[in-house]
């Protein structure tokens, strides 16, 4: 990893960011900060952008980075593979015409982040108070992805791209988690801190008994088990 002042350059180059439903060329640039650890992504319009200020310990970035996953494309769209970064409050979709080059990407992002992701399906909410539209059916509901991050959980929809949002739980506001093997479901309790996706909600997930473990190392700090595997 290349260094500018206490910012690493994990990995950069030219590849597209889905931006306002469209695909964009732009310049990208993942690095990861000696504070905390944490994994930042920078836009820029073209290389020259980047090189005129390549001090990244100043800039602001475009968003923090928790964790991703990979999806194909449909026959239609102008990328073969995506990355879906799943971001500060929002997933960011970074898209690829070469395999190659997207396992590069994600292999290198891989590394700098602690984070198990599930496919689930949203099952229901019990949810605390007067129900919202979101409690009932957080970032659109139906089949998608939990992911298990080191001070959260976060799920969104699938297809990715359908731009149904991304819902987050800090762990700090989770009050209790279980497996509730007679629906085959991990069942978790968002208190009032967790907003309107607060409530007792439930994931059917193959691997609950995973996704279990990975929850109780991850509120205690402890590395993920499931990535030691």
């Amino acid at each position: 990893m290349s260094s500018t002042n206490s910012v690493s350059v994990v990995v950069s180059g030219k590849i597209k960011l889905l931006s306002n439903k469209k695909w964009k060329q732009r310049f990208c640039v993942v690095a990861k900060t000696d504070f905390a650890g944490s994994v930042k992504l920078f836009v820029y319009k073209e290389a020259s952008d980047y090189k005129k200020s390549a001090d990244l310990s100043a800039q602001a970035p475009y968003d923090t980075v928790y964790g991703l996953d990979s999806v194909s494309s449909s026959d239609k769209s102008p990328v073969m593979a995506a990355i879906v970064l799943t971001c500060e409050d929002r997933l960011v979709l970074l898209g690829f015409n070469s395999y190659s080059d997207l396992t590069f990407w994600l292999e290198k992002i891989s590394n700098c982040v602690q984070d198990a992701s599930y496919r689930a399906r949203f099952i229901k909410c019990e949810s605390i108070g007067k129900p919202t539209q979101q409690q009932l059916c957080p970032s659109g509901g139906g089949e998608g992805r939990l992911h298990v991050q080191p001070s959260r959980l976060c799920f969104y929809s699938e297809p990715a791209d359908s731009h149904g949002g991304l819902a987050v739980w800090p762990l700090q506001f989770v009050k209790r988690y279980m497996v509730n093997e007679a629906m085959r479901c991990f069942v978790f309790e968002g208190d009032v801190g967790c907003g309107q996706v607060r409530g007792m909600q439930y994931f059917q997930c193959d691997r609950r008994h995973q996704l279990y473990l990975d929850m109780k190392a991850a509120c205690v700090s402890k590395p993920l088990p499931s990535l030691a595997q």
